[in-house]
């Protein structure tokens, strides 16, 4: 059962790449992916921000109106949900690890981070931790393998209130994200 689960993961994953990259040749996306382009940090290419896009990048942010920040170390979990959000007009900045997504909260105005708990660099907790000292009102929620009881209540001390447990259905995490983006959206217009 497990390996057919990760078969058709594997399956999805390759479908959606394929089709980014026919649509990417083609014509023209809708929505701008605002993916932090490489840059070398030792032996492993991580990804970071450069800093030589980002007025472009800011304003495409202001434009798309929500921006989620997906990091993860494992690639095809990052193509799967950047994919499917973008479908429903939000702006995806990916993270390879820890390091990366801290810069990225630092460098973009980022209204949601999904949170890989196991990266390199700097871990899922320790992230969130660098995250909370730059933007404290960022929704935080965590995928990951497992959660140790302790580690999720130091989470959920740090703000960190959900958790998607690998693997995980993408249906929900994209309702979670439309539904953050969605109670954002009516708290703003309460606000006017």
């Amino acid at each position: 059962m497990i390996y057919a689960l990760i078969l058709l993961l594997v399956c999805a994953a390759i479908l959606i790449v394929v089709k980014r990259r026919q649509r990417e040749k083609n014509k023209p996306s809708i929505v701008m992916h605002a993916a932090i382009p490489p840059k070398q940090h030792g032996p492993d290419n991580v990804l970071t921000s450069t800093g030589q896009h980002a007025k472009a990048e800011r304003a495409a942010e202001a434009a798309a109106g929500y921006t989620v920040l997906i990091a993860d170390d494992q690639p095809l979990i990052r193509a799967m949900l950047s994919e499917m959000l973008q479908q429903d007009g939000i702006l995806v900045i990916e993270a390879a690890n820890g390091i990366d997504a801290v810069t990225a909260v630092q460098e973009h105005s980022i209204d949601l981070v999904l949170l890989d708990m196991n990266m390199p660099g700097l871990n899922g907790m320790e992230a969130l931790k660098s995250i909370r000292s730059l933007n404290a009102r960022v929704e935080v929620a965590f995928m990951t393998g497992s959660v140790e009881p302790g580690l999720r209540a130091m989470a959920e001390h740090f703000g960190a209130g959900t958790f998607f447990t690998k693997p995980f259905d993408l249906e929900i995490v994209k309702a979670h994200v439309i539904n953050c983006r969605d109670t954002v959206k009516y708290k703003n217009s309460e606000g006017s």
